[in-house]
């Protein structure tokens, strides 16, 4: 009964992955624990599934416009998961609880940047003009796949954040 009750919250966080990708998947911890009464690990495990499906599928219009860096991200990934096993160590160390007091802090602070970088793009953008577009339009990130080196900065700067984006996962 419960899964069926929790069926709606399945097709919203869905909806929110196709809109906004890996992003959306924030919302899918909460509704999962809270909407379909997983504990918290099993959910965070649930919610990397969900992902990584939906980031398969979701890629494919991508690599077709030429706008993924392979190299990049096979390095981002590899650290990802290096930094993933270092983290599901101290995951077992920590209450369920305060792991789910620990994600809220990093929603929290997920939406503030995002409506920091709003703010700020919306103050940069023209206002009334028709002839320049949606200002909100420049809140979004643009994100271009030009083929350049993949050097000894890039690099690093690729693992740390795969290692810390997998620490957190």
């Amino acid at each position: 009964m419960r899964a069926l009750l929790a069926s709606p919250l399945g097709f919203l966080i869905g909806l929110s992955l196709g809109a906004l990708g890996g992003g959306g998947s924030i919302l899918a911890v909460p509704a999962l624990v809270y909407g379909a009464g997983q504990g918290a690990r099993p959910a965070t495990a649930s919610s990397l599934v969900l992902v990584a499906v939906t980031s398969l599928i979701g890629i494919i219009p991508h690599v077709r416009a030429g706008r993924v860096r392979f190299v990049s991200g096979t390095v981002f990934g590899l650290a990802g998961i290096g930094g993933s096993l270092i983290g599901s160590r101290g995951n077992a160390a920590v209450d369920p609880d305060a792991l789910l007091l620990a994600f809220s802090a990093v929603m929290f602070l997920a939406a503030f940047a995002m409506w920091r970088r709003l703010r700020r793009a919306l103050r940069a953008a023209p206002q009334g003009d028709a002839t320049h577009g949606d200002p909100l339009q420049a809140a979004a990130p643009v994100v271009t796949a030009t083929p350049g080196r993949f050097g000894a900065v890039t690099a690093a700067k690729v693992v740390l954040a795969g290692t810390g984006v997998g620490l957190l996962t």
